[in-house]
């Protein structure tokens, strides 16, 4: 083999191994965009119930008889929001709740761990209802409330309530409450 062709094939051996060393380059950055995009994409279709709730986040507040009602929720991350609301008469705090919004596998749960109340235990409630605008949880084993409903009344608006059987009387209570800007 003469030295020109040793030369020539080392040449197009040098030229093939630079062209998949540049192709793998181009390609890494891209495969690292395409699974983050397939990510996103499916934490979208994983979390789709949770994400119905998205208007949910921020903070509100309504004014009930002589008592305040203050909800703050934010994002924890993909599958959870987390919520603290408040209900004030006065100067006295009646009650204080942290609440945990999640959803698991296709099934979106409500639990609130209200201070004072279950042994500082968290209650979880079901989804059994969901829409663009409207949530129900329920829990028929727990002793009051047994049903959460949460309805968006307008962007900045909602009504939040909750209801069952307290002492052998159908009982419900509202919280409409305001977006606070």
């Amino acid at each position: 083999m003469s030295l020109s062709n040793v030369k020539t094939k080392t040449g197009l051996y040098l030229t093939i191994v630079i062209a998949m060393m540049l192709s793998c380059k181009n390609q890494a950055p891209r495969k690292t965009v395409d699974a983050v995009q397939v990510h996103m994409n499916n934490s979208a279709v994983q979390y789709e119930l949770l994400n119905r709730a998205q208007w949910l986040i921020g903070s509100w507040k309504g004014v009930i008889g002589e008592g305040v009602s203050v909800e703050n929720w934010y994002k924890q991350d993909d599958s959870t929001y987390v919520g603290a609301g408040l209900f004030i008469k006065g100067n006295v705090n009646l009650s204080e709740e942290s609440v945990k919004l999640y959803q698991r596998g296709k099934d979106l749960y409500y639990e609130p761990t209200v201070k004072g109340q279950n042994n500082g235990k968290p209650i979880t409630f079901k989804m059994v209802s969901i829409s663009a605008k409207k949530m129900i949880f329920e829990n028929p084993q727990h002793d009051f409330p047994q049903k959460i409903t949460y309805v968006q009344m307008a962007e900045d608006s909602m009504v939040a309530t909750i209801s069952g059987i307290d002492k052998g009387m159908m009982r419900a209570e509202n919280f409409p409450m305001i977006r606070k800007k």
